[in-house]
């Protein structure tokens, strides 16, 4: 049985038609013939598309941009879990996770930037050992207290209708929609009607579901709670006890209104000081540092009036009336910031200048009033390679794409440390990031973006930065 639907003419979608050229198909299918060989002997669906991959590539191309694209069935698999127990996975044929690996590989860069820092599972560049090390972070801040739990049949419950109206007011792009509701008409064989929730071993689920647990992720961060989520697996914190009970009704509470299930099976508190597992990795309360990185550079500011910044034996030196306040290695120093009247000896200014390291002068007030930078640092050919290019037709374009990362890192930064600021002031300082964030998209001049950045990312922060003091 096939299923087939009309989505828009793939000229008025800019995903579709990135995700209909063979070139982007045929790399979803070396990555989904290359995951299919790493899990050991292939398949025979996997053989058997191989053996006219060309061919069938051209026609998913040709369905694809003339809105005639034929999905099938999911086929129910049951597979053991390695600590026990059975998974059920519903998986797509193998042309089907061709066109989901494509979606995947096209959307995932402009998705992962309005997911929450919080969120480690199924994204580039993070691991279960980047949400143990913020777990163990957070346990250096006084954080003492932490609960664990996970979600229930976490992709069975997810609708994939509110999934795609969410997606959907992120990139707005009704080509893309009407692809994934035409993903989401499938049912399984033997079964009748769609199936209800995400399929368990589809390519896209698990981004899908991210997506979907976003609005979870913010509710909680603006509720001054922190957390920690890998997929379906949980971890609140607090500083004490009776806060900990709070930070446990919120969980439930967001969880439920977006139909999800704590498991009460696995849900158990647990503190720093016993130490506990936390996605197979070992947290205690205190752990050995890690010596065999290498010592990272600093930025070494200085805002004492009195005070003189010179070099001595390869060492950088801060001091004021014989008292030495700082003494580190000249290899250590990235940039030097200096507040007011310090003085800096002609020493420090010859070294810099050689050495590529930046000097910041500030007022004793901390307004910008220049700095002093190296012929050797490439921020002097990279800002007039920049003043070139903004004469481009490219350059807002370009201007707009480093505006919108400014705004996500600052959405990160304030869910990142939502649980050591007033909740009220967390949700309305997001609120006016995320408007901006979509005013960008109408803004037609550097000025314009400029000033969306600085509603942005200048406002938002010192509230917050005060409220934190």
């Amino acid at each position: 049985m096939t299923l087939t639907l009309a989505p828009p003419p793939v000229r008025s979608s800019k995903y579709l038609h990135a995700i209909s050229t063979p070139e982007t198909l045929l790399t979803a299918w070396l990555q989904v013939r290359n995951n299919a060989a790493a899990r050991g002997e292939l398949p025979k669906s996997i053989e058997t598309f191989a053996k006219c991959a060309f061919d069938q590539i051209e026609e998913l191309s040709r369905q694809l941009r003339t809105g005639t694209l034929e999905l099938h069935q999911l086929t129910p698999v049951r597979i053991k879990k390695p600590h026990g127990g059975v998974r059920q996975l519903h998986l797509p044929s193998v042309r089907d996770r061709v066109v989901e690996r494509a979606i995947l590989n096209e959307i995932s860069p402009v998705v992962d930037m309005k997911m929450s820092p919080m969120s480690f599972a199924y994204r580039a560049g993070t691991t279960t050992g980047h949400a143990a090390q913020t777990l163990r972070e957070l346990g250096t801040e006084g954080i003492e207290h932490l609960f664990r739990t996970d979600i229930t049949d976490c992709f069975g419950s997810i609708d994939m209708e509110a999934v795609i109206a969410l997606l959907d007011s992120w990139i707005n792009d009704a080509g893309l929609a009407s692809l994934l509701r035409q993903l989401a008409q499938r049912s399984v064989r033997g079964q009748n009607g769609a199936y209800p929730g995400l399929p368990q071993g589809a390519p896209l689920s698990p981004l899908l579901s991210n997506v979907y647990l976003t609005q979870f992720d913010n509710a909680v961060s603006n509720r001054g709670v922190a957390m920690v989520r890998y997929a379906d697996d949980i971890a609140a914190l607090a500083t004490q006890d009776s806060s900990l009970r709070d930070a446990e009704q919120i969980i439930e509470e967001e969880a439920n209104r977006l139909s999800l299930r704590l498991s009460q099976e696995k849900t158990d508190r647990m503190d720093f000081r016993s130490g506990f597992t936390f996605l197979g990795h070992m947290i205690v309360e205190s752990e050995e540092r890690d010596h065999s990185r290498p010592p990272e550079r600093q930025t070494v500011y200085v805002a004492r009036p009195d005070a003189i910044v010179r070099i001595k034996k390869g060492r950088l030196i801060v001091s004021a009336k014989d008292e030495c306040l700082l003494s580190i290695p000249q290899s250590r120093v990235e940039r030097i910031v200096t507040f007011g009247p310090v003085s800096v000896s002609a020493g420090v200014r010859q070294w810099a200048l050689y050495s590529g390291v930046d000097w910041a002068c500030l007022s004793a007030r901390g307004s910008y009033l220049g700095a002093v930078v190296s012929h050797r640092n490439d921020s002097v050919r990279r800002r007039g390679r920049q003043f070139q290019f903004s004469t481009s037709p490219f350059a807002n374009s370009m201007a707009r794409r480093f505006v919108q990362g400014k705004m996500s890192n600052s959405l990160a930064l304030l869910r990142r440390y939502s649980h050591r600021v007033d909740s009220g002031l967390i949700a309305k300082t997001a609120g006016l990031v995320e408007h901006a964030y979509r005013d960008l998209d109408t803004a037609k001049s550097h000025a314009s973006m400029m000033g969306l950045e600085g509603i942005a990312c200048a406002r938002p922060h010192r509230g917050v930065s005060s409220d934190c003091g």
